[in-house]
């Protein structure tokens, strides 16, 4: 579902006229069809490599630490409109981990690269607290972790997982 409106985003960035598709009504999607046709056309190039860099942005709220984690893919040469790079900025309903955007489940190159290579800059922002700062790659996934035991660090300086004994899971009762 995010990549339609981010293609969707992109077109008219461009300052695109004449689709041989059309454009979904407003609050709809971009049909798979639809995609496949885009993406089958090749009407959009790669015209650059990219520079992906991992942000982070320690600030304090309620007397409490936190670490807002940014992800950019910057492309060597970007798009520009109006004499103005082009930027798309997303942020994932759902889980808001952000490297969704990078990879998808399939493990192919997720909207965010398509973009990029295309000379659009993509900023995602993630959702504070789902970022894992102790993840073994760096890359904030929670792969590694048991889901049972996947709690949410709102910190880069937090060291450790949460106890178990911190965690408290419950069976809804219907």
């Amino acid at each position: 579902m995010r990549r339609p409106c981010l293609l969707v985003l992109i077109l008219l960035s461009a300052g695109r006229t004449g689709l041989a598709w059309d454009l979904p009504a407003d609050n709809a999607t971009l049909g798979r069809q639809a995609i496949a046709e885009i993406l089958a056309d090749q009407e959009f190039p790669e015209t650059s490599s990219y520079t992906q860099r991992i942000d982070f942005i320690d600030f304090t709220a309620h007397g409490q630490p936190f670490t807002q984690v940014v992800i950019t893919l910057t492309p060597n040469e970007p798009q520009l409109r109006n004499g103005k790079r082009i930027v798309v900025v997303g942020g994932e309903p759902g889980s808001e981990y952000g490297m969704d955007f990078i990879s998808t489940v399939e493990k192919r190159d997720g909207p965010a690269i398509w973009l990029a290579r295309r000379g659009v800059t993509f900023v995602a922002l993630t959702r504070v607290g789902r970022w894992n700062f102790l993840a073994p790659g760096s890359d904030g996934s929670w792969e590694s972790v048991a889901l049972q035991q996947r709690m949410p660090i709102f910190t880069r300086t937090q060291k450790i997982y949460w106890a178990s004994s911190a965690i408290v899971s419950r069976v809804p009762t219907s």
